[in-house]
């Protein structure tokens, strides 16, 4: 996600904020890659398609790994909302 998070950026997440609401449009998420087992990523989501998944792309549209890549991320896929970042020192 840089520019927005550089490397040694500490995140927290919420990990409960879509058991009662979906991921809006400009949510940061935590994410599940869709074919990398093991290998989290935060992304913000850009839309909701037809079909109930969710567009999610980086900040840096040059050299970003996201949905217009892998396509949109099912629901199960996206595990918490990113609510505050903290620079590591």
């Amino acid at each position: 996600m840089y520019p927005t998070y550089r490397d040694g950026t500490r995140v927290l997440v919420n990990l409960d904020a879509y058991l009662q609401k979906t991921p809006e449009s400009k949510d940061v998420v935590l994410a599940l890659h869709p074919f990398k087992i093991g290998v989290y990523i935060i992304k913000r989501v850009s839309h909701v398609t037809d079909d109930g998944r969710y567009f999610v792309v980086g900040d840096n549209s040059f050299s970003s790994s996201d949905s217009r890549g892998f396509g949109p991320l099912r629901l199960e896929k996206i595990l918490g909302r990113v609510i505050e970042t903290r620079s590591h020192e």
